[in-house]
This record gives structure tokens, C-alpha cells and sequence, in this order.
């Protein structure tokens, strides 16, 4: 049973003597925190220190140095995770260093890191800046400045203050992100002030010399006539230099006139000076600032319309020329108005074998009531609100231009006439025909013809052709020529004689076709043969030559058989044997 005890004793003891190591590990006690009135110089710890410290905040001089690094406790590690920024501050894993550069208050997280990397938040702790040099608690310094002397400098870093110099301003002021208290003015009485400030700085002013003769002057308002002018301005001082007033937002008022600004002479007719303006003042002397007035006029809204027409002018009041469909003007009562319209720029254009343009008026110059309406004359006198437009309506004039072409076709010969070209502002048209004709061997020209199959000419050359405008096509119409014969052979042949016949034929070059008497032949054109047996013989004769119609002689040859004779009698008969 002892063995036991005293075996279990030992493991308690084991037991509590690692527990102890584990909670004494990088445990060392931080035991200066420092104070407001006395900061520490510089500030050095690990995470596991401030994660078991009770007192979670730390006073540090500003410009001191500060070094969290990561502590460790059996399995677990502490290290900071967050960090102010804009005190000189920087985190880097497991780690914030650094050097303080301003007053404030900065904040530092703790985390807890298990060696299966949970990550837990722990607790926040906050490091006081603060400016501190002297046993006050306080940056000291000093400053002296001199009675009547204007001063206008930072006096110590801080955004609030407690303390006065009089004829001294203080006002707070940023710069590259610090605030500042900054004094501005003009010391008026020798002594010595304390400024103290709440970024833990106390400065000692000393004011010497004696105070300066003060100065007053005046800025008066004068309503002239009116009411409700401002109150009167002043300033006092001890420089002798003018002072600039700013004149007053203030507006008097006067019935029937309206308030134009302010001016040195109660006479002016054109202001010199409106609110906001700077106006000098002499340092010990007084200005007077009048009120100055224009009797109101009575102004009108008058519409000017453009109606059709390309744009308007509304002479001596508005230089520019407007293309909008109406322009409103505020006119005084009384004014002379006078607007002229203007028409559009000629337009031309074009369409299949015609082209046109379009001319417009080029101008109105008479005003009316209404649109297009009874004319007011050029100008009018304004005395009441009204519209006005122009009294005529933009009137256009389109001329067109028709373009006529002949072509001519020869259809099958040579030499059409050049296409007959014309133009004219009319759709219809009458051309008198190229008298040029072509040619066609074989066949005659007898005119021209809108068909190209035609046997009659329409329309004959050198003569008027009529037709709507654009281009038509004329054919040559043609006759085939015909073969002429003429002469009238011998009707008596004598068998065993030669028998001839020479006709005339109208076309040269023609073949000769014969038949109804073998002994014939053809030799050109001219007939002949010699009969070998007596017989009636119904000769037909064919003349031919391509492009042409052929032409057909037809006569009878008797031919008898021969006697011995030498000549034919005369007045007698002549006896054949059969």
C-alpha cells in the first residue's frame, strides 16, 4: 500500500513540476508599464508576457522604440496579429516593431497558435504615446514675441489648447497628418501666458514691449433713398496701414427701383463695388458706401417662329441666325423689333434621264401676328408679351431638265447616223432626225421604225420626231431590191440560124437561168443559140443576184425550117416547106 502511495505521490509531483515549467516558459513578469507623467523609453516583450500581464496598457515617449515578438508556452504560441497604423508601427509575421512617431493611442491584437495552426483571438492591448521630456509630463518650450507685432506660427503639436494671449487667435490645423495649434494676430499686451496643449506639450509665451496706440475705422452704408442698409463696419487696430472691409451680403430696397451695388458718391449711376467685394479704409479714417438704384423698366417675352422658311434673325438684339423652329427674347417695353427670315440654299437633284433644282424665296421681311397672317409691316414697336411669325410663306420654284437620246439601229446594214442627243424642260419632245441613211446592199432604205421586224417606215430621216423624254430606239426599215428586164426578143428563128436576144437588166452581175429551149445559153446576160429542129419554144429567162428579188422574162420563139433564100421578101409572105 506505501508503494503505491508513495508511486502516486511521484507522478503528482512529475505532473506538477511540468504544469510549472509549462506555465513559467517565456513568462518573465513585465513589471514597468510607465505612466502618463513618466513614459518609458522604449517598450520590449514577447506575446506570451502580454497575454498573462493583468495591466493592459503601456506608456512610451514618442520617438521611442517598441519590439512585440512571439512567445511560447508548451504547444502554443503567442505572437500580436494587429496593429495601429500611422504611429511608426509595422507588423511582419509574428512581430510588430518599430519607432513611435506621434502621440496617440495604439492598438496591438494577440492571437494563440496551436501546433495544428488554430488560430484563437486573445485580447487587445493599447500602447500610450506620449510627448514627454520633463518631469511635468510635458514637452516644454518657450516662445517670445513683442507687443504690437503681428505673429502667425505653429506653437506645438496638439488638436485642442488651454490658455490665451490677447489679440492672439488659435486655431487648429493639420499638416502631413499631425494637427498643430497655430497663433495668429497681433500681441496687444506684455506679459507671460501658458499654452498647453493635448498632445502633452506646455509652451511659455513671453510678451513684451508696451501696447500700441489702437486705430478705428468705419465702413458706413448709406440705403440713398432706399431702406435696409446694412450695418455699419469697423475695425480696430494698431497698424497704420488701410484696412480692407469686405462689403456686406446685405440688400437694401427702394420701390420702383432695383438695387444695382454700392458706389462712393451718392450720384452714381453705374455701381462700383457688390457684396463680397473688398473695399479700402484708411487705418483712423471712414468711407461711405451709396446705394445705387435703376428705375425698373418694364421687359416683355416675345416668340419670334420661323414658320417654312430656313432660319431668322432678330436684327440689333441677337447676332446669331437661328435654324430653330422659334427663339424667345426679354425685350424692354419700347424696343424697336425688327426680324427677317431667310430661305433655304437652291437643292438640286436627279432621277432616271432628268435632273431638277429646287429654288426657294430668298427672304421675308414682314412681321405678323400669326403664322403667315396679316403683315405688321418690318418692325414693330414691343408693349406687350406676343408672338410673332413671318407674314408670308417660303415659296419654291423646281425646273427640270429632261434628257432626250436617239440611237439609231441599222438592222442588218452599215452607216447608222450618231445618237441624236437633246434636252429640254419639257417631258415631251419633238427632234428633227439625223438625215444621215444608211446602206444595205440589195435592199432599199425606206425610213426608220420603233420595231426592228417593220416592212413600212413611221418616221423618215431629216424629219420631226416626237417622243417622251429618255432614250429610244430606232430600226432602219428595209426593201429588198427587185431585178428589172426589158427589151422584147424576136419571135422567129430559123432552124440552122443563129437567133440572139440582149436584153437590159437593171442590176449588173445577174445569172441567167433558161428554159423551154435547150439550143439557148446565157452568156452574161445576153441570150443566144442556134435552133436544130423547127417547133414552138415557150422560153422563160430567170435573172438572179443575191439580195435581190429575181426577175422573170417569159416570151415564144417560133422557128422555121430553112429554105434557100438570101432574104426576106418584102410586103410578102414567105413560104417554108413542111
Amino acid at each position: 500500500m506505501k508503494a503505491i502511495m508513495f508511486m502516486a505521490l511521484a507522478i503528482l509531483m512529475a505532473s506538477a513540476f511540468v504544469m510549472v515549467a509549462e506555465n513559467t516558459e517565456d513568462s518573465d513578469a513585465i513589471s514597468n508599464h510607465g505612466t502618463s507623467s513618466s513614459p518609458l523609453d522604449s517598450f520590449s516583450a514577447n506575446g506570451y508576457q502580454l497575454n498573462t500581464d493583468s495591466n493592459n496598457t503601456y506608456y512610451v515617449k514618442v520617438g521611442g522604440s517598441v519590439s512585440i515578438t512571439e512567445g511560447t508556452a508548451g504547444s502554443y504560441a503567442y505572437y500580436p496579429n494587429t496593429v495601429t497604423s500611422g504611429y511608426g508601427l509595422s507588423k511582419s509575421p509574428g512581430s510588430v516593431t518599430g519607432t513611435i512617431s506621434k502621440a496617440g493611442t495604439i492598438s496591438i491584437g494577440l492571437v494563440r497558435e496551436n501546433s495544428n495552426g488554430n488560430v484563437s483571438t486573445m485580447k487587445t492591448i493599447s500602447i500610450v504615446a506620449v510627448n514627454a521630456s520633463s518631469s511635468s509630463g510635458y514637452t516644454e518650450s518657450t516662445k517670445s514675441w513683442t507687443v504690437g507685432t503681428a505673429v502667425s506660427e505653429i506653437v506645438a503639436p496638439g488638436s485642442s489648447w488651454t490658455g490665451s494671449v490677447p489679440g492672439i487667435t488659435f486655431n487648429s490645423h493639420i499638416a502631413a497628418g499631425v494637427n498643430y495649434v497655430v497663433a495668429d494676430g497681433t500681441p496687444t499686451t506684455a506679459g507671460t501666458y501658458t499654452i498647453t496643449t493635448n498632445g502633452n506639450y506646455r509652451v511659455t509665451i513671453t510678451v513684451t514691449g508696451s501696447a500700441a496706440t489702437q486705430y478705428t475705422c468705419y465702413l458706413y452704408y448709406n440705403a440713398n433713398g432706399g431702406s435696409g442698409a446694412p450695418s455699419t463696419q469697423s475695425y480696430s487696430g494698431t497698424s497704420t496701414s488701410s484696412h480692407s472691409f469686405t462689403v456686406a451680403s446685405g440688400t437694401p430696397t427702394r420701390s420702383g427701383y432695383d438695387f444695382l451695388g454700392w458706389a462712393t458718391s451718392s450720384g452714381a449711376s453705374s455701381a462700383s463695388y457688390t457684396a463680397g467685394d473688398s473695399i479700402s479704409v484708411s487705418y483712423n479714417g471712414s468711407k461711405t458706401l451709396y446705394a445705387v438704384w435703376q428705375e425698373k423698366v418694364t421687359n416683355y417675352t416675345v416668340t419670334v417662329y420661323k414658320g417654312n422658311w430656313e432660319s431668322f434673325q432678330v436684327l440689333g438684339i441677337d447676332n446669331d441666325v437661328v435654324t430653330a423652329s422659334s427663339k424667345s427674347y426679354t425685350v424692354q417695353s419700347g424696343t424697336r423689333f425688327d426680324v427677317d427670315w431667310y430661305g433655304a440654299y437652291d437643292e438640286t437633284g436627279s432621277g432616271t434621264n432628268y435632273t431638277y433644282t429646287v429654288s426657294y424665296d430668298s427672304g421675308c421681311y414682314n412681321m405678323a401676328s400669326s403664322l403667315y397672317g396679316s403683315s405688321l409691316g418690318d418692325s414693330v414697336t414691343v408693349t406687350k408679351k406676343a408672338s410673332y411669325y413671318p407674314a408670308e410663306e417660303m415659296g419654291s420654284t423646281t425646273t427640270y431638265s429632261y434628257q432626250y437620246t436617239i440611237k439609231y439601229n441599222a438592222n442588218g446594214g452599215s452607216g447608222a447616223p450618231a445618237n441624236t442627243t437633246a434636252t429640254a424642260s419639257t417631258t415631251t419632245k419633238s427632234i428633227t432626225l439625223s438625215s444621215t441613211v444608211p446602206t444595205r446592199s440589195g435592199y432599199t432604205f425606206l425610213g426608220w421604225s420603233t420595231s426592228s421586224s417593220a416592212t413600212s417606215a413611221s418616221y423618215q430621216a431629216g424629219t420631226a420626231y416626237t417622243f417622251n423624254y429618255g432614250s429610244t430606239q430606232l430600226y432602219a426599215v428595209w426593201k429588198q431590191s427587185t431585178i428589172t428586164v426589158s427589151g422584147t426578143p424576136d419571135s422567129y428563128g430559123v432552124v440552122g440560124t443563129s437567133w440572139s436576144f440582149k436584153p437590159t437588166v437593171s442590176v449588173s452581175g445577174c445569172s441567167v437561168t433558161i428554159s423551154g429551149a435547150s439550143w439557148l445559153s446565157a452568156n452574161g446576160t445576153n441570150i443566144s443559140g442556134t435552133p436544130t429542129s423547127p417547133g414552138t419554144y415557150n422560153v422563160t429567162l430567170t435573172f438572179s443576184k443575191t439580195g435581190y428579188t429575181n426577175a422573170v422574162k417569159s416570151f415564144t420563139v417560133t422557128v422555121l425550117s430553112a429554105l434557100d433564100f438570101t432574104s426576106s421578101p418584102t410586103g410578102g409572105a414567105i413560104i417554108y416547106a413542111v
